[in-house]
């Protein structure tokens, strides 16, 4: 794996976990149910959901940078709610793992 070009990090910046300045594709609403696997367990849903999405970024199992589904996408991948989907960006964004912007996709 390169090196960030702003930090020199592997991609875990000092202050956020995910580092913003590398370019990489789009994770396919496919892609992440396969990634995803059995995620259905204890706890709600937004919180099992954004549990396992954070596991995959720590993980480097989905790409620094990537455009994560649009939450109607994934919700309908996933066959849940979107406002499961919704909460679970929500929470990551709160804690800093993704980073998305009104009218796209987050990641």
């Amino acid at each position: 794996m390169a090196a960030c070009e702003k930090c020199g990090s592997n991609g875990l910046c000092s202050g956020r976990p995910i580092c913003y300045k590398w370019h990489v594709s789009i994770t396919t609403p496919h892609r992440l149910e396969v990634l995803l696997g059995n995620w259905r367990r204890d706890g709600t849903g937004r919180e099992r959901l954004a549990a396992a999405l954070r596991s995959l970024i720590l993980e480097g199992r989905i790409a620094v940078d990537s455009r994560l589904p649009a939450e109607r996408t994934l919700a309908t991948a996933l066959d849940v709610s979107r406002a499961t989907v919704t909460g679970a960006y929500d929470r990551l964004r709160e804690q800093g793992y993704i980073d998305s912007r009104q009218g796209r996709a987050a990641g």
